[in-house]
C-alpha cells in the first residue's frame, strides 16, 4: 500500500507540474468561473462545509491530503465527509455532483503535527458521472521521461 501512495504522489505531482494547464481556481471563494477548466478538481466537505480539495483519479476514487480527513489527530468519521465534483457554485448541489464516502485510507506514516506523508485516497459510495466538468486527472509516470 505504501508503494501505491508513493507512486500516486510522484505521478500526481508530475501531472500537476507538466501535464495540466495552470488554472487559478479557488474553492475558498463562493463561485468558480470555469468548472471545466479543472474537471479533475473536487471540493471535500466536512459537515457540509468546504474543507479542502482533491483530485479525481478514477470514477470512484479521490486523491487528497490526509489532513483533510484528520481532526485533532484523529480520523474524521466518513459519515461527516462528502465530495462535490463539477461545481460552479460552492455548496450548491444543483451545480454539480454530490457523493458520499464509502471509505478512505490515510497513509500509514501520516504525521498530523508535521504533515509528513500527507496523502489519502477516498473511495466514493457511487461512481461519478464523467462529463466535460468531471474527469479524472491525467496521471503521467515520471519514469517514462528517462
Amino acid at each position: 500500500m505504501n508503494k501505491l501512495y508513493i507512486i500516486l504522489s510522484i505521478s500526481l505531482m508530475t501531472s500537476l507540474s507538466y501535464a495540466q494547464p495552470k488554472k487559478n481556481i479557488n474553492y475558498d471563494k463562493t463561485s468558480i468561473k470555469e468548472a471545466s477548466s479543472a474537471p479533475w478538481l473536487v471540493s471535500i466537505l466536512r459537515d457540509g462545509t468546504h474543507s479542502c480539495e482533491g483530485s479525481i483519479i478514477s470514477p470512484n476514487q479521490i486523491l487528497t491530503s490526509a489532513k483533510c480527513l484528520n481532526e485533532n489527530g484523529a480520523k474524521v468519521s466518513k459519515s461527516r465527509i462528502s465530495v462535490y465534483a463539477g461545481m460552479t457554485k460552492i455548496n450548491n448541489p444543483n451545480s454539480g455532483q454530490k457523493l458520499n464516502v464509502r471509505n478512505y485510507s490515510i497513509h500509514s506514516g501520516f504525521n498530523s503535527e508535521n504533515k509528513d506523508n500527507d496523502i489519502a485516497i477516498i473511495e466514493l459510495s457511487s461512481v461519478l458521472s464523467l462529463n466535460s466538468k468531471v474527469k479524472p486527472i491525467k496521471i503521467t509516470c515520471p519514469f517514462n521521461r528517462l
